[in-house]
């Protein structure tokens, strides 16, 4: 649950967290909802903390609806409430500037040597490609079969539509909700190939490549 009461404004949470908190330009993808907005952090929090403590909904600035491929649409909203269960993927946007402002020494003593591993994740919706972080002995099936955290931190995050393998977007760190996972695949070698992931009665091209 946020630490700010429901009736707070988002001119008021700015007031108590911007002096210490920071603030993320993130996009969300849903079956419904492609959209880009700002969100503050409490600065005790990282953002993978702050979705896994929010229940309901999360509480946005400055939305721009995006289209299905990620442009600008000229719909925007101040404030607005977002239902979580609706949103698949939060992604850190390429347009965000934010930066970790926690000391190094803070850093090194919440560091934890974790392995990273290739998934292809399917929603109703979406094909997802990324890297999970797990301990070294940690067991993917079993994290993913796990209720929490909510929503699952992974790197180097590829999207594409379920319907027609169009690319969504592509991000550097994304979190993933994991009530929305209908199956997954390892890819042992590290690639994610789209062929490898087969789905009965769809047919998936070549790959395409992002930089």
């Amino acid at each position: 649950m946020s630490q700010f009461a429901p009736w707070e404004s988002l001119e008021e949470q700015g007031q108590r967290s911007s002096e210490n908190g920071s603030s993320h330009r993130i996009e969300l993808i849903g079956s419904q909802l492609r959209a880009t907005a700002d969100l503050k952090v409490p600065a005790t929090q990282r953002v993978s903390d702050y979705f896994g403590l929010l229940q309901g909904f999360c509480r946005v600035s400055d939305l721009v609806l995006l289209t299905p491929l990620g442009k600008l649409s000229r719909i925007r909203l101040r404030e607005a409430r977002i239902r979580l269960d609706d949103i698949a993927v939060v992604g850190e946007s390429r347009q965000c500037s934010c930066s970790d402002a926690r000391p190094a020494e803070t850093l090194r003593a919440l560091f934890v040597p974790k392995r990273p591993h290739r998934l292809v994740v399917m929603t109703p919706d979406l094909l997802i490609y990324g890297d999970t972080h797990l301990t070294q002995n940690g067991s993917v099936t079993a994290f993913i079969d796990a209720e929490h955290p909510r929503f699952v931190p992974m790197t180097n995050v590829r999207v594409r539509w379920l319907a027609d393998r169009r690319l969504a977007s592509r991000y550097n760190f994304a979190l993933l909700q994991r009530s929305h996972i209908i199956g997954f695949e390892l890819q042992a070698d590290g690639g994610a190939a789209v062929e490898s992931f087969h789905i009965p009665g769809a047919d998936f091209g070549a790959d395409q490549s992002w930089s």
